[in-house]
């Protein structure tokens, strides 16, 4: 099973990947899935990433609401 992560793009580059906010940590992820989907991407969106590589453009509520999702046990400890 994989886990997409919601993450945010500071920038769009030439080559057709972008550099994103993922957790905290700049990463640069190809953008090839989405723009052969016909999507646009620029600095501000949110991309769906998976395996080091953008899957999907997705709205702000719907990353608030992937993070919420999957951080939502960070803040307990293990016993």
């Amino acid at each position: 099973m994989c886990l997409s992560e919601a993450a945010l793009v500071l920038s769009v580059e030439a080559d057709e990947t972008a550099l994103v906010d993922l957790r905290g940590a700049a990463r640069t992820v190809p953008l090839i899935l989405v723009t052969s989907a016909g999507e646009t991407v620029s600095p501000g969106d949110w991309l769906l990433v998976q395996t080091g590589l953008a899957v999907a453009r997705i709205t702000a509520a719907e990353a608030a609401e992937r993070n919420s999702f999957l951080h939502q046990g960070e803040h307990h400890e293990n016993p």
